[in-house]
């Protein structure tokens, strides 16, 4: 694996689960490439897109490449993130958060480049891509987690926190909810998040009886469109041993088999939520179940061995 290097960024609480994708390929013996922030980067980032893509293909073309280099990435950021590494690798992106509003830049990015493979988080988004670009190979590669930072907690009975919400909301589902009485219900208010750190999410989880999550095509369809994906919130609930409340994914349910969430009874949203409060103990072997289930199906580990296969094919590994 002589030619093969992943890129990890600084140490920082934002992007912690990036690093976890990078780790996890340390692990397997990769050599990871730090990215250190510089004025280099900064520049480059606030230049006019035009301007970027110029820049871009000129590092393109200016010298061979022999070694690549997996970098993870956002959709949107993809176009800074490759620079200046584009000059001496050969690029294999991970993507996280391609939305349709991210498409221009990323597919610009893959025709600059000339990338022949790259990750994507979402199964949609690389079926929609490969229409555009026939001679890159778009492979969709789950979110995954890092498990063993996350508490199962205390039975579901023993927990402190009913309701739990974090991020983005479904309103439909939020305003039922609020109006309910008797219940201790957190979420997000006035732009501030509900608990202030990683560690402190980690922690508020694990004493949380019931988190209400949906994909976020449900609470942000102007972003998303119709594309529906798998996100670490879920893997997050299932390894704090949470009952989920809301809707799964299809690439969840596709991954492990069966659907892990108590879907939402709609017209009946508040009755059904004190419902499964008053018995709350008879969910108990369903949260056992997919926190069994998310030790083997969430790991990052998980997924570079899949990814490995797929650049054994193309002669990288």
């Amino acid at each position: 694996m002589d030619k093969l290097f992943v890129l990890k960024y600084m140490k920082c609480e934002a992007l912690y689960y990036m690093n976890w994708f990078s780790d996890a390929w340390g692990d397997k013996g990769v050599r990871l490439l730090l990215k250190n922030g510089n004025v280099i980067n900064y520049v480059f980032s606030i230049l006019p897109r035009k301007v970027k893509y110029i820049l871009l293909f000129l590092l393109q073309v200016s010298r061979r490449k022999s070694k690549y280099l997996i970098i993870p990435m956002g959709g949107g950021t993809c176009l800074d993130d490759v620079f200046p590494f584009c000059y001496k690798y050969n690029i294999i992106p991970y993507i996280w958060d391609c939305w349709p509003n991210t498409w221009k830049n990323v597919l610009q990015m893959v025709r600059i480049l000339h990338i022949e493979k790259c990750f994507i988080s979402s199964s949609l988004v690389c079926n929609e891509l490969s229409r555009e670009m026939l001679n890159t190979q778009f492979v969709f590669v789950p979110e995954g987690i890092n498990p063993w930072v996350y508490q199962k907690g205390d039975i579901l009975m023993n927990r402190e926190i009913d309701v739990l919400e974090l991020g983005r909301k479904n309103s439909l589902y939020h305003d039922q909810i609020i109006k309910m009485d008797g219940i201790k219900f957190l979420y997000n208010r006035n732009n501030q998040y509900v608990f202030p750190s990683f560690s402190a999410l980690v922690s508020g989880l694990s004493n949380s009886k019931i988190v209400i999550c949906f994909p976020r095509c449900d609470t942000h369809q102007n972003m998303t469109g119709k594309i529906e994906t798998l996100t670490q919130r879920y893997w997050e609930c299932m390894l704090s041993r949470c009952l989920i409340v809301g809707r799964a994914p299809f690439e969840l349910i596709n991954l492990i088999g069966y659907n892990p969430v108590i879907e939402v009874e709609w017209g009946n949203e508040g009755e059904q939520l004190l419902r499964i409060l008053n018995n709350i103990e008879i969910y108990q072997d369903m949260v056992d179940r997919n926190y069994s289930v998310a030790l083997k199906f969430s790991s990052w580990a998980y997924r570079v061995n899949d990814m490995m296969k797929e650049l054994s094919y193309f002669k990288v590994i």
